[in-house]
């Protein structure tokens, strides 16, 4: 199912519309135009509703150009559609996008995640890399990434409803750019993340008529210096507080993986007769795979690992299941069309049936099995 799309237009680029409804129409979804706020239309009073200078000494380097006020405030268009609708979230795009994935598939994953993740960003800002934090495998299409910084720039974007209430409210009054507020995420008490590789684009053939960013303007370099140290010291303890989060909810969410008929996890002290994998997961030594006390009886002495059996559901993915090769994932081996994988605790695994993960701690899919502890629970 199609969530509500939202595309920001300003009234006097027509044929930016038209490209845009023409790349969309291909991509086939449906979209509703949000009449973009022309900032160089205001009068003093209309660019002082929501900026306030004040703010934005306090917070940015640069005076806002009424384009930015205004690209703020159409962004706060979209926000209180999302807020005010009966969907989950939202997509906002603004219109010099380009469409170079598949978006079903976006949605697809997107509609996949059963937490609270506020806000995705699915295109970056012009050509701009970011270093990758952390980074879990969604789909076979897609990672859901934590940036150290997050992504520049408002082109293409997923809100939920709840984090679009919260964006609403702390910005009545606003001192900075949207994208650079969005970026200050702790103070809006979210979470930004970005799905890659971005099936958005933004097309550099057109100009930012909303923004113009590049209107001289003068720069207060003491006044910025002081604001990135601040902002950079915040930003690196939130985006470590966002992947503990994550991390907490690949735990303890409650939907079960649709594509799984069946999880077995004995209990490390258990003397169930499961099936054991015969490569340790330290030193590859392949070996019974008993275990005898408190430490592995392989030659690294490393501590028991627990044996998780996963029967993947042959009726939903029999593709992937019959793809998925004994040495696609070490340490594993087929038993009774089960997948087999030794781990140190259940709640370092989800396996998904179509991502196969490179150790037997990645994290491979959101909308796996989440293994809570050795004891066989699962949520």
């Amino acid at each position: 199912m199609q969530p509500p799309i939202y595309v920001i237009n300003l009234d006097r680029s027509p044929a930016r519309l038209v490209s845009c409804q023409q790349r969309l129409n291909t991509a086939k979804v449906t979209f509703e135009r949000i009449h973009a706020v022309d900032g160089a239309a205001l009068n003093d009073d209309q660019l002082h509703s929501f900026y306030s200078a004040e703010r934005n000494q306090k917070e940015y380097y640069k005076t806002l150009t009424p384009g930015e006020i205004g690209c703020y405030m159409s962004h706060r268009k979209a926000w209180q559609k999302i807020a005010s609708g009966q969907s989950r979230y939202g997509i906002v795009l603004e219109d010099d996008i380009n469409v170079v994935g598949d978006l079903s598939h976006v949605m697809q994953a997107l509609n996949s995640l059963s937490f609270n993740w506020d806000t995705i960003k699915l295109a970056p800002y012009k050509t701009t890399q970011r270093s990758i934090a952390h980074s879990v495998v969604l789909t076979e299409q897609f990672n859901l990434v934590t940036h150290t910084k997050p992504m520049t720039g408002c082109a293409a974007y997923a809100l939920t409803k709840q984090a679009a209430i919260k964006l609403l409210a702390h910005s009545t009054e606003f001192g900075r750019p949207v994208d650079t507020d969005i970026q200050h995420f702790w103070e809006k008490n979210i979470h930004v993340f970005s799905l890659m590789p971005y099936p958005i684009q933004q097309d550099l053939a057109f100009n930012s008529e909303m923004q113009d960013r590049k209107q001289r303007r003068k720069s207060h370099r003491a006044r910025r210096l002081k604001q990135q140290v601040s902002a950079f010291l915040r930003n690196k303890i939130a985006v470590k507080q966002q992947i503990r989060t994550l991390k907490a909810e690949l735990v303890n969410t409650t939907e079960t993986c649709s594509t799984v008929s069946s999880v077995i996890a004995p209990s490390a002290t258990s003397s169930s007769s499961a099936p054991r994998a015969t490569t340790c997961p330290r030193c590859a030594t392949t070996g019974p795979g008993a275990r005898r006390g408190t430490r592995c009886t392989w030659r690294c002495g490393s501590p028991p690992r627990t044996s998780i059996m996963v029967t993947l559901c042959s009726s939903r993915c029999p593709p992937s299941t019959s793809s998925l090769a004994p040495n696609s994932v070490r340490p594993t081996r087929w038993t009774g069309g089960a997948l087999v994988v030794m781990v140190s605790t259940c709640s370092e695994v989800e396996l998904a049936c179509k991502t196969a993960p490179s150790s037997p701690t990645s994290r491979t899919s959101l909308a796996a099995v989440r293994l809570l502890s050795t004891t066989g629970s699962i949520v």
